[in-house]
C-alpha cells in the first residue's frame, strides 16, 4: 500500500511538471528554435523557385544601361536573361556585406582594445603570482621549496 502511494505521489508530481507553465527563458528558446525552423524553411523554398527560374530562363536578352537611346543603346550587352537578376542578388549581398563591415568597424576597435586591456591585465596578474611565489618560496626553510 506504501509504494502505491508513493507511486501516485510520483506520477502526480511529474504530471504537475508536465503541466506547469514554461519559464520565460524555455519559452525564448522554443521561440527561437521555431523561428530558426521557419526561416531555414522559408529560404530553402525561395532557393528552390529562384533555381527553377534560373534554369527556365536561359534565352538572351540584351540588357542595356542606356535608357534614353533604345534603338541601338550606347552601354548594352547579350546574356542569358537569368544573369540579371543573379547578377543583382550577387551584387546586393557585396554591397551588404561591405555596408556591415564598415558600420561594425568601431566595434571591431573597441574589441581589439579591450583585448589588448585584458591582456594586460594577465601579465600584471601573472607578475603578481609570480612574485608573491617568489616571497613564499624565499620565506620558507624548507630546502625543496626554495629556488
Amino acid at each position: 500500500m506504501a509504494k502505491t502511494a508513493a507511486k501516485t505521489a510520483r506520477l502526480k508530481k511529474s504530471r504537475a511538471q508536465v503541466n506547469a507553465p514554461l519559464s520565460k527563458a524555455t519559452k525564448a528558446r522554443h521561440d527561437t528554435g521555431m523561428r530558426r525552423f521557419l526561416t531555414t524553411s522559408a529560404l530553402f523554398v525561395l532557393g528552390i523557385v529562384l533555381v527553377a527560374f534560373l534554369v527556365a530562363n536561359r534565352q538572351q536578352v540584351t540588357i542595356s544601361f542606356d535608357p534614353f537611346n533604345t534603338t541601338d543603346p550606347a552601354y548594352s550587352f547579350t546574356a542569358p536573361l537569368w544573369a540579371a537578376p543573379a547578377g543583382s542578388l550577387l551584387i546586393g549581398y557585396i554591397l551588404g556585406a561591405l555596408g556591415m563591415w564598415l558600420s561594425n568597424g568601431s566595434l571591431r576597435q573597441k574589441a581589439s582594445e579591450r583585448k589588448q586591456k585584458v591582456r594586460e591585465l594577465e601579465r600584471e596578474v601573472d607578475l603578481a603570482n609570480d612574485a608573491s611565489v617568489k616571497t613564499a618560496s624565499a620565506a620558507t626553510r624548507l630546502p625543496a621549496l626554495r629556488s
